[in-house]
């Protein structure tokens, strides 16, 4: 009887075991999802301060087209922008 006590006690610390390892890659899964989340966050608003950018430089007639030598650094500004006119 005593050995299938032990027996059951060392299964039950197995499993154990198995449930923190499983829960603290859990938590480091979650703490993985949230700074690509956030990261995600921070690319989507300076993609958008980017457009808002090209935009701006458009609207205020600041740039020429491309090859005018008019106006060419804002030209170039929107060329490193990334510009796709």
């Amino acid at each position: 009887m005593n050995k299938e006590i032990e027996l059951l006690n060392n299964k039950i610390d197995a499993q154990d075991k198995i449930i923190n390892t499983q829960a603290l890659e859990i938590a480091r899964l979650n703490n993985l999802k949230t700074a690509t989340d956030e990261a995600q966050e921070i690319i989507i608003d300076l993609q958008q301060r980017i457009d808002k950018a090209i935009e701006y430089i458009r609207e205020t007639g600041l740039y020429c087209d491309y090859g005018d030598l008019c106006n060419q650094s804002a030209t170039e500004l929107l060329k490193i922008l990334g510009d796709k006119k």
